[in-house]
């Protein structure tokens, strides 16, 4: 969306999986400090989505 001040905030969907990316991979490093088990869930399941991939993923997590 564009503001009054023309400033852009919206982000692109590379931008937002760039992000998800970066966090996931600080969750996986210091898994304490990111909630655990749980928080790297949330951010696997983010991904799946950004990626379109979260039908796949909601089968991986059966098949374990």
């Amino acid at each position: 969306m564009t503001d009054a001040t023309a400033r852009n905030d919206e982000r692109t969907a590379q931008e937002v999986h760039d992000y998800l990316l970066t966090h996931l991979n600080d969750a996986l490093h210091r898994p304490g400090m990111y909630g655990g088990e749980m928080a790297i869930r949330l951010y696997l399941d983010a991904v799946a989505f950004a990626d379109a991939a979260e039908l796949a993923w909601q089968q991986e997590l059966k098949d374990l």
